[in-house]
């Protein structure tokens, strides 16, 4: 345990996390004995909003931050062509943005992932997403044509 917090409501995955009881973000190392300090950030990468607890890494570049896969639920289509194909049981290579800054949108595979509506999104390649946070939405796109938005899981 690092700290208290005020709330786990007040936390976003991948949001630098300043950690209450934490007099400064310095680490003290003892080092070839001399005293060494090092500059540490803390960044959430998981909260269990059933204890209250939030998990901090100390690099924004740690893996933990990354996803290769996200669901995605109360999609609104734009485009019934699109909606069709994955209904027939096809997988779409479209594009993708999880951010309004987000550029370039990275490629992505979207599959049904029940017959509720939800949808897979695995991003392709080496474009593991950062971050990606439930309760933001996540918009496809095919080419620089909008096919609709849903929430991330």
């Amino acid at each position: 345990m690092l700290g208290e917090h005020g709330g786990h409501y007040f936390f976003t995955k991948g949001q630098r996390a300043k950690i209450g009881g934490q007099p400064s973000a310095f680490l003290s190392l003892i080092l070839f004995e001399a005293k060494v300090y090092l500059w540490v950030r803390y960044y959430v990468s998981d909260k269990n909003t059933a204890t209250g607890e939030v998990f901090v890494v100390g690099s924004s570049n740690h893996p933990s931050l990354f996803s290769t896969s996200i669901s995605v639920h109360s999609f609104n289509w734009l485009s019934s062509s699109h909606k069709s194909l994955l209904d027939q049981g096809n997988n779409l290579s479209l594009t993708c943005k999880l951010r309004s800054q987000h550029h370039p949108k990275p490629p992505c595979e979207v599959k049904n992932q029940d017959n509720n509506g939800v949808l897979e999104i695995r991003f392709s390649g080496n474009n593991a997403q950062r971050a990606p946070t439930a309760g933001q939405i996540l918009v496809l796109y095919d080419g620089e044509r909008c096919l609709g938005g849903g929430v991330i899981k």
